[in-house]
């Protein structure tokens, strides 16, 4: 078992990608400063993070995490309480904390690419990482990172699986699902359907022995036992979509597409008009000072208006 794990994982001190990796998310997260325009949603994750420690704080109407437990949500974010502690700033720290997740999922994907062809598959995976989504989500206060996290997991708990090494398998497999199912719980149905299926198919080819499918049975069953009330809200999902879909009827192919220009206009609309804002209201940020550089014109910010209740920093108000 030990053989197998330290053949297994690379060398991080001596791999220059995951280095640059967390390189250039670092500064991406230190040159934006207090600009969430390319995120509005990272304003609504730094806020539920600002309040999560306070007394008498609960997900259950958290818009996100409604289907996490607080006490995992608390554990989610202690690496970042750590970094405030040393003095950085609780947005910045929130940052810091999603970057190191997803760093950690990128070594665990560079370990697993690295036992079939190490240099197509590291291209392939620069390639990903460098999409322009991507490289964002990474980058900032977002629950992204937690999910790249909990998937690098699984494939890692079912490379080990493969290798007949359910032991070894049991705490990636296990804390992934949690994770996952914690964050994204649609996801996590995904994954527990399809590892069912190939439970099944194993077994009906009589291969595997049922001491390595119980491995990843139990890592399928414990995030729901421990967290029992998150299969009620994903019951509940799970029927919602299908009362939708029977109220709804048929849409025709050219609503949809329609639907989904306005829709993406309006992305576009919000996000450049949320941008301008966040530029004119943060101008020493170091982003505001290299586009003046450039050249572009900022506007100032505009006076708050008397009959308009402004939103503090915080975003106390966010939801009602």
């Amino acid at each position: 078992m030990g053989d197998l794990s330290s053949r297994f994982f690379i060398n991080p001190v001596r791999n220059p990608l995951l280095w640059t990796f967390i390189a250039a998310h670092s500064f991406v997260a230190i040159f934006l400063g207090k600009i969430y325009a390319f995120a509005p949603d990272e304003m609504g994750y730094l806020t539920i993070y600002r309040a999560a420690y306070e007394s008498g704080f609960s997900t259950a109407s958290i818009l996100g995490w409604s289907n996490s437990q607080t006490f995992i949500l608390r554990f989610f974010y202690l690496p970042a309480k750590g970094f405030e502690a040393i003095g950085i700033p609780d947005y910045l720290a929130i940052r810091f904390l999603a970057i190191g997740t997803s760093s950690i999922a990128v070594y665990l994907l560079l370990s697993l690419l690295n036992r079939f062809n190490p240099r197509k598959t590291s291209t392939a995976l620069v390639v990903i990482l460098l999409t322009p989504s991507v490289f964002l989500w990474m980058s900032l206060g977002l629950r992204e990172s937690f999910i790249y996290l909990s998937l690098s997991l699984i494939c890692t708990g079912f490379y080990f699986l493969t290798q007949e090494r359910g032991l070894l398998s049991f705490p990636f497999l296990l804390i992934g699902n949690i994770v996952l199912f914690e964050t994204k719980s649609y996801l996590f149905l995904l994954v527990f359907v399809s590892s069912v299926i190939s439970i099944i198919f194993l077994l009906l080819h009589r291969r595997g022995g049922i001491a390595l499918h119980g491995y990843l049975v139990t890592a399928l069953i414990l995030p729901l036992v421990i967290n029992p009330s998150g299969v009620g809200y994903l019951s509940d999902g799970i029927k919602g979509q299908f009362t939708s879909i029977s109220t709804t009827g048929s849409v025709s192919i050219a609503t949809v597409t329609a639907s989904n220009a306005i829709a993406a206009s309006e992305n576009v609309a919000t996000t450049a008009s949320g941008l301008k804002s966040a530029l004119s209201t943060q101008p020493h940020s170091l982003f505001s000072r290299a586009l003046r550089r450039l050249g572009v014109k900022i506007a100032p910010a505009p006076a708050a208006s008397s009959s308009s209740s402004p939103v503090p920093e915080d975003g106390r108000t966010y939801r009602k």
